[in-house]
């Protein structure tokens, strides 16, 4: 199994793992492309306990793989993604990959893994300015601090203007001083190229990147587009032109998703029409990052992509890879931005081509209830009260007393301490809102507790995403259909949901929740019945359509089938659970 040698890191590289190991901690601002992971690689080898963490599962799982090919034998690796169907109370291993939000919630539960950490990686640590996550970052970071406030933290990213100041608030959070690194664009091995176009109209538009890319032969395409019917029109006006062109975005299942990546990567898609979805830490070979329009389109209307998110896709192009047709390195990227409106096209110029990344601000008065539950977890009113100015934001005490007032009025807090129904509640990673809203519902008389958890799921579901225009109402959750696909000499069935895989996660997710806090409190028929509508949702209460399906295969022809596995026991060497809900 491949090992990491120092011989393989760069000088800058080098400079960074000295001072990790001399027991510095450090903040690394370093170029798209440029080595930053591969340093943490070869950092996790040589600590007892490692936690690193990303902001995505994909981007989590798709490190954890790689770090099973290239770390030594008796590394103990784990990963764990938040998916309640599988988490512990505790971490268990050497070197964990995990989410955000599951680092925060073991440390919510106090989980003595932690105590033991000697290295703290934070991968993509940008998102500290993430208006719906930096929130959470601080939270994971003071609470560590708390918890463990010797160990070495090694932060990562690309597109942080202001990264002295976020350096300096670290060291204040812990004992170890925090050392920026603020590498030059010149170490990126390939260099990038970036250019705005305008046109008069949509078509013109469209036309001129299909010319493009028919006359560049081997060379690839990604372009981020600013919706995911954006990206399945492109795709099929593309393919319609001979082009070899796919699709990517978080409204597909993940087995399509993972397709198209390896399609991509394989050669056998010139050209990947995406969402945001491959915006951060994917390694593809493209030569070209192209841009289609800079306006983009949220659940709170249409907006501008930033500088610091321009710089994150427009990082996908010229990667270090071996092109998979030439085999050669790929020695250029290559950046274009196209728009059709006169002031976007100036706002491009000026804002987003050659320009550095803007200072990241915090965000964690956002949604300060949940913060604060949390950290009630750890602290008494008084004692947060201190805690609070640890922020990298300046918080406004006012408001902070209306919040306790507010988890007061809840029932949540009492005498400056969680009460036991609000600590259950923090326990579980619930918000105070929610819960509160599915509370209220348990009262009511004569309700059919399952539907109500339902409908409940889905509203609010409905305010924090933007849905798909085929999901208005839960039962779309659950519409499915079967595809038969090629794999090995046989046949390999996929179950389809309508609904994207994460939507539906997230909606069981608050189900399990729902569960669980109506078993707390004493309402067992309700908890009965809502288990009911998540087993539903997972697609464990139906094996009979399923085991037809693949009767049918079998009927017809020797096939090989594969079931897959959802959780994997080491200790018997099975399948705990799969797919069709049997052992």
């Amino acid at each position: 199994m491949y090992e990491f040698q120092d011989v393989d890191l760069k000088p800058w590289q080098t400079r960074v793992r000295e001072a990790v190991l001399d027991g510095l901690s450090a903040l690394v601002l370093a170029p798209t492309g440029s080595g930053k992971s591969h340093l943490a690689l070869s950092l996790a080898r040589e600590f007892r306990r490692t936690l690193w963490v990303l902001p995505t599962k994909a981007l989590t799982r798709e490190w954890f793989m790689r770090a099973l090919g290239s770390l030594r034998v008796g590394i103990k690796l784990n990963i764990y993604t938040g998916d309640y169907r599988r988490e512990s109370n505790f971490y268990d291993g050497d070197l964990v990959f995990a989410t955000y939000e599951s680092a925060i919630l073991q440390l919510r539960r106090k989980d003595s893994w932690f105590r033991g950490l000697d290295l703290f990686i934070f991968d993509e640590f940008q998102f500290i300015g993430d208006k719906d996550r930096g929130g959470a970052i601080e939270e994971l970071l003071i609470l560590l601090s708390e918890f463990n406030p010797s160990v070495r933290v090694l932060a990562l990213s690309a597109t942080i203007g202001n990264p002295g100041e976020i350096a300096n608030w670290m060291t204040r959070l812990f004992e170890r001083r925090v050392e920026l690194f603020d590498i030059p664009v010149n170490e990126r091995p390939v260099k990038l190229s970036q250019q705005a176009l305008r046109f008069k109209h949509e078509s013109e538009k469209r036309k001129h990147l299909l010319n493009l890319v028919s006359s560049r032969g081997n060379e690839q395409f990604l372009v981020f587009t600013p919706r995911r019917h954006d990206a399945e029109n492109l795709s099929a006006y593309f393919r319609a032109a001979g082009i070899r062109a796919g699709i990517h975005h978080a409204g597909l299942d993940r087995l399509s998703r993972v397709s198209a990546e390896d399609d991509f990567r394989s050669g056998k898609l010139q050209v990947l029409f995406c969402t945001a979805t491959l915006q951060y830490g994917v390694n593809m070979p493209a030569h070209w990052v192209v841009i289609y329009d800079p306006v983009w389109s949220s659940r709170s209307g249409e907006f501008r992509i930033d500088t610091n998110a321009f710089l994150q896709m427009a990082g996908r192009a010229g990667r270090p890879i071996l092109h998979p047709a030439t085999k050669e390195m790929i020695n250029e990227g290559k950046v274009l931005v196209l728009s059709t409106d006169r002031r976007e096209h100036l706002y491009v110029k000026t804002k987003l081509i050659n320009q550095e990344a803007e200072p990241v601000h915090s965000s964690f008065e956002q949604d300060l209830i949940f913060r604060i539950h949390g950290f009630l977890l750890y602290k008494s009113v008084d004692e947060l009260r201190h805690l609070l100015m640890k922020s990298l934001a300046k918080i406004d005490r006012r408001q902070v007393e209306r919040t306790f007032a507010e988890l007061t009025r809840m029932n949540f807090l009492e005498d400056g301490t969680l009460t036991p129904l609000g600590r259950y509640v923090a326990e579980l990673n619930l918000h105070p809102h929610v819960a509160i809203r599915f509370l209220k519902k348990l009262n009511l008389p004569g309700l059919h507790f399952g539907t109500e958890a339902t409908e409940t799921v889905f509203s609010v579901l409905r305010t924090e995403s933007t849905l798909p225009p085929d999901v208005t109402q839960y039962r779309d959750l659950l519409k499915r259909r079967f595809v038969k696909k090629p794999y090995l000499d046989g046949t390999l069935v996929v179950v389809n949901y309508q609904a994207p895989q994460q939507l539906r996660d997230r909606a069981a997710w608050y189900l399990y929740t729902f569960e669980k806090l109506a078993d707390y409190i004493g309402h067992k028929e309700a908890a009965d019945t809502i288990a009911k509508e998540r087993v539903a949702l997972e697609g464990l209460n139906d094996v009979y359509e399923p085991v037809r399906v693949l009767g049918e295969l079998l009927a017809k022809s020797k096939t090989y089938i594969e079931v897959a596995v959802r959780e994997y026991d080491d200790a018997t060497d099975t399948g705990r659970a799969n797919w069709l809900g049997l052992d």
